[in-house]
C-alpha cells in the first residue's frame, strides 16, 4: 500500500497531491496549469511572479 502525502499548495494553499516541487514548495496541478497558461499582461501574472520569487529567494 502506498501512502500519499497531501501538501499545501504554495499558490492556492489547498492541501493537494504534490505535482511540482520547487525548493521543497508544492505547486498543485491546477495552479501549475493556471501558471503556465497565464498571459504576461494578465493581472494574475504579477501574483504568480511574486510567489515564485518567494519560493526562490525566501520570505
Amino acid at each position: 500500500m502506498f501512502l500519499t502525502t497531501f501538501l499545501p499548495c504554495i499558490i492556492c494553499h489547498k492541501r493537494k497531491r504534490p505535482n511540482i516541487s520547487i525548493l521543497g514548495k508544492n505547486i498543485c496541478g491546477e495552479c501549475e496549469q493556471n501558471l503556465v497558461k497565464t498571459e504576461v499582461d494578465h493581472p494574475s501574472y504579477a501574483v504568480f511572479k511574486d510567489i515564485i520569487k518567494v519560493i526562490w529567494f525566501g520570505d
